[in-house]
Parts: structure tokens; sequence; C-alpha cells
């Protein structure tokens, strides 16, 4: 398997449609050897039987579930651990980047052998179509700080719902991830550092999707309590 593509889902039922029909027609045409997991993280709408239903037919979609919601974090383990794919595109459900920037990724993946190569919002080849409402930057720009000062000093954006990693790298950082909330990103950038692995930030078109599922002001505290957790728990050598 060339390529597996993970996407968490929670109360999806009004997006996750499109979503499967955009991706699927994207990758038979760009990247025919491929799988599709969808992690449905505790949904109580009808996120899981939309998701079985695209399943049954079309070989190429596994649905992953659980009953009881547990984070996006924990979503994602479960995703990279069932994973098959040389290498992993993980990516929202709202589709905020567009499909097209998984050329840019994987070129600039292979061609500077990287291990990681992650979407972002910041840096200056970036293209934000439509920018997050001014309360959202601003918890966005403090929770940074926060990362930068605690974690990962030269990450500028570490929340940008879009990286590729290659197989080696997805399966050593599920094998030490501990976080379940939507600190993950972080702990998955702070276990790669520590691990010596090749990282690289890439300018990414981005828009700001409306009726979010996330609560920022809810996740705040805890992503923040998570730095700390982060650093602690990773202090150890590898």
């Amino acid at each position: 398997m060339q390529l597996t593509v993970l996407i968490p889902v929670y109360n999806e039922k009004k997006r996750i449609p499109a979503t499967i029909k955009q991706l699927m027609e994207f990758f038979k045409r760009t990247e025919p050897d491929f799988e599709l997991i969808l992690v449905n993280d505790g949904s109580i709408d009808e996120t899981l039987h939309i998701c079985a239903e695209q399943a049954r037919s079309e070989p190429r979609i596994r649905v992953l579930s659980y009953a009881v919601n547990q984070g996006k974090g924990y979503a994602i383990w479960t995703g990279l651990k069932a994973a098959q794919g040389e290498l992993l595109l993980f990516m929202d459900a709202d589709l905020a980047t567009p499909l097209k920037e998984y050329s840019k990724l994987k070129n600039i993946l292979l061609s500077e052998k990287l291990d990681l190569a992650i979407g972002s919002r910041v840096k200056e080849e970036a293209d934000i179509v439509v920018r997050h409402p001014i309360y959202r930057r601003f918890v966005g720009r403090i929770f940074n700080m926060f990362v930068r000062m605690i974690v990962l000093p030269h990450v500028k954006d570490s929340q940008c719902g879009f990286k590729l990693y290659t197989r080696n790298a997805y399966q050593a950082i599920a094998s030490r991830q501990t976080i379940n909330n939507l600190s993950f990103d972080v702990e998955h950038l702070y276990i790669a550092q520590k691990l010596g692995l090749n990282v690289k930030e890439v300018g990414v078109q981005w828009s700001n999707v409306a009726n979010t599922t996330v609560s920022v002001f809810r996740s705040a505290l805890p992503m923040l309590f998570s730095l700390f957790r982060i650093r602690w728990h990773h202090c150890r050598k590898y």
C-alpha cells in the first residue's frame, strides 16, 4: 500500500459524504494504490452509518469506530496503529486544506528525504483564503506561544490538520503517543524531535470552514496542561 489517508470524524454527517466523494476521486487519479481510514470518534449522529455505507461499496475504505468519544488524538492513534501505507496523510474532514496540497507535501518529503512534512498556515508561502474569526486567531497565537516556549521552539504552526508521515515515522510516533486531546500534534512533533527525525513545515493553502465541531474555549486549558505533560513524559532519551 503506497498511501494511507487518515481522517478522524466526530458528528460529521453533513460534510463527510462530500469529503469522501472528493477524496476518492482525487486519489484514484493521483495515487491509486491507497486506502482511506475513517475513525469514528464516538459520534452521536449518523456519521458512523454514513461511513459504513460508503465502505460497503468501496474496498479502499476502512471504518474504525468505538462508542464513546475519546478525543481527536485517540482517533488518530487508532488510525496510525491500523495503517498499512508506506506514507500516511492525516487530514481533517472539513477539507480546510485542499487535496491538491498533498502533491506539494509528497514531493518535498521525497526529494528532501524527510520523515514528516507538515502543513503550515504561517510560512511565507502559505495561502490563507478565509481566516479564522479574530477570537480563534487570538487563542491560537497564545497557544502557539506556549508551544514554542515549552516544547517546540522551532515550529511555527503545530496545529494545521494536514501532515504527511513516512511509515517509519508514524509507527515510531504511534508507539509513544500518550495524548488523546487536540495537543496530539504537538506530541507527535516533540517525539519526532526527540527521535531525531527530519521534519519540515511547508506552507499550504488553507481556509477556515464554518460549523467546526471543536470548541476553542473548552479545549484551551486541557491543551495547555498537556504541553507540560508532553515535556515531562518524554523527557527521557529514547
